[in-house]
């Protein structure tokens, strides 16, 4: 099967499964393969249409808005700048996204300088 013929693209535990417009289906397991964890890392790396592509490895976003999507990722990356602009750009947008997503309640004690 050619990537660009892939219509469907499952991805979920340790497996990524293709299927093609004809109906042609292969299924990257790595229990079933030689070097399977290769396999399955270059299947998961496959120029796939991401359109065609369904993660079900993974929990959805807590957000609709794309830019809120995207600083979410920034800040998990430790890019505090961009994930600051994409979350005020999403937030401008959609205010109430954030009521959608359980955030930690955190106690900060104020540091006191012995003396």
């Amino acid at each position: 099967m050619r990537y660009y013929d892939c219509v469907a693209c499952l991805a979920y535990d340790a497996k990524v499964a293709f299927w093609s417009s004809d109906g042609f289906y292969v299924l990257v397991d790595p229990t079933e393969w030689t070097r399977g964890d290769q396999a399955v890392a270059r299947a998961r790396a496959a120029p796939v249409d991401p359109a065609v592509v369904v993660r079900l490895d993974r929990e959805p976003p807590p957000f609709e808005d794309e830019d809120l999507v995207q600083a979410l990722a920034a800040f998990d990356a430790e890019e505090w700048e961009r994930a600051v602009e994409l979350f005020e750009h999403g937030l401008a947008r959609s205010p109430d996204e954030p009521s959608r997503l359980e955030v930690p309640r955190v106690r900060v004690r104020n540091a006191r300088p012995k003396g």
